[in-house]
């Protein structure tokens, strides 16, 4: 069954609309106008650039009648996690139930572009019916309001996981949904220790300078490409879901030994704790020694920040080593980059490699257990 319509939601200014909008059974076509801005969004509030004359399809998992049309929109072009159901029937009450699923439509096979979708087919908990009526107190056809405005929708949280089957790269995962959904550009490894791991952090040619302050800690700096610290308010958002989390480090020295150390347990407070830093279960199958259980339960500390327990000295600002420190350093993977560090501030893991021994190469990844 196919269409052409403009729709016009009802909600206040500005007005969104769709072009060349198709019905089938189980799913909607639609074509953004001209007139559709970035923040004008077919999922729920998901801040991401959508492309003026771009396809989507909105697949449906249960629809009742195929004379409804579903659409996710911001409030108010406000990037508003709450949505409307808007039907274009003139039945006096519709009842709609389902999960979304919002992607690029690639002509040449007509399907789903599932490496860019801007929202997963999936409901956080059961979902629920809902009830749409006609309001009363408008005075166009196509005024209907939500009954039921408790039910909202947050996307299934893509992890790294998601992309297992693909090669390592950048793909979007979803951050938070508080206060709007975001999400976030995260280098995907899929080929270490069975793939799905976020890498969080990377050292592997000194381009970047780590030796910076707390701001630029908590929202991230440099590329996930190359060098790059993801920001500690992201590893925050990403290890504070029903999911615990796996930290798995790999390093490699200069003389071309690798080591790695694997802990079951990691997560990150928040910024009012001080991003404190959760990390237990070392794995006894890692290479590297366990370290790294000497900096569960502290604070991260910065130049600007002394968070740590040493009375005496800002020991992240001593060694140009920002981390998550209490009163000694045996970890220090922001240090100072190179080979011929004297001080003991480099990049080292102090354990089976000396306190002089330092990485040339480090990555920081995490994954959902």
């Amino acid at each position: 069954m196919s269409r052409n319509h403009i729709l016009h939601f009802p909600l206040e200014s500005p007005v969104v609309s769709f072009d060349e909008v198709s019905i089938h059974p189980d799913n909607v076509e639609f074509l953004t106008d001209d007139s559709v801005d970035t923040c004008a969004l077919f999922a729920i509030g998901v801040d991401a650039d959508v492309p003026k004359r771009t396809k989507f399809r909105i697949s449906i998992s249960d629809i009742v009648t195929d004379q409804v049309i579903v659409a996710m929109i911001g409030i108010n072009m406000g990037c508003d996690r709450e949505f409307y159901v808007m039907p274009l029937s003139q039945n006096d009450t519709l009842k709609w139930k389902g999960c979304w699923s919002v992607c690029p439509l690639m002509e040449s096979t007509r399907s789903e572009d599932k490496d860019n979708c801007l929202f997963d087919c999936q409901c956080s908990g059961s979902c629920r019916e809902i009830q749409l009526i006609r309001n009363p107190n408008s005075t166009q056809d196509s005024g209907w309001s939500v009954c039921d405005m408790s039910l909202k929708y947050t996307p299934a949280r893509f992890s790294c996981l998601n992309f297992s089957n693909r090669p390592s790269g950048i793909f979007k995962v979803y951050i938070t949904d508080k206060p709007t959904v975001v999400y976030k550009d995260v280098y995907c490894d899929s080929e270490t220790d069975g793939g799905g791991w976020a890498v969080i952090m990377r050292r592997k040619d000194g381009s970047v300078d780590f030796h910076r302050d707390w701001i630029n800690y908590k929202n991230g700096f440099g590329s996930p490409e190359g060098e790059f610290w993801i920001g500690n308010e992201i590893i925050h958002q990403l290890t504070s879901d029903r999911h615990t989390y796996t930290l798995r480090v790999d390093m490699t020295n200069y003389e071309g030994e690798s080591l790695f150390a694997k802990y079951s347990q990691f997560s990150v407070g928040s910024e009012s704790e001080k991003f404190i830093l959760h990390v237990s279960g070392y794995d006894g199958r890692s290479t590297a020694g366990d370290k790294m259980t000497f900096n569960d339960g502290c604070m991260f500390s910065t130049g600007d920040k002394d968070n740590d327990k040493n009375l005496n000295q800002n020991l992240a600002k001593k060694e140009e080593a920002p981390w998550w420190i209490c009163d000694r350093l045996l970890v220090t993977l922001t240090g100072r980059y190179g080979e011929d560090i004297k001080s003991g501030s480099g990049i080292k893991w102090v354990g089976t490699w000396g306190y002089t021994d330092y990485a040339k190469y480090v990555v920081m990844m995490i994954r959902p257990n």
